[in-house]
């Protein structure tokens, strides 16, 4: 346990308890797992917010990399 006796949870729980929330609710997925709500919500927020702005930095980096490579080819 960490300060104040809070627990600690890896990242991997907090994501697979936010995938298992979007498909059953927050409420029955903190029951499953022990823990409370409003962290499951927390984390399935921060899931959702995460996901499309991993997509868009992909597509960034993507049309970044056309651009390079076009400016490649006419040195």
């Amino acid at each position: 346990m960490g300060k104040h006796g809070q627990r600690r949870y890896t990242s991997e729980f907090k994501q697979q308890a936010a995938e298992l929330a979007k498909r059953i609710g927050s409420r029955k997925a903190a029951e499953q797992l022990g823990v409370a709500m409003q962290n499951v919500d927390r984390w399935k927020k921060l899931a959702e917010n995460q996901e499309p702005q991993s997509k868009k930095e992909k597509v960034n980096l993507e049309v970044e990399n056309r651009r390079l490579l076009k400016e490649n080819k006419e040195l």
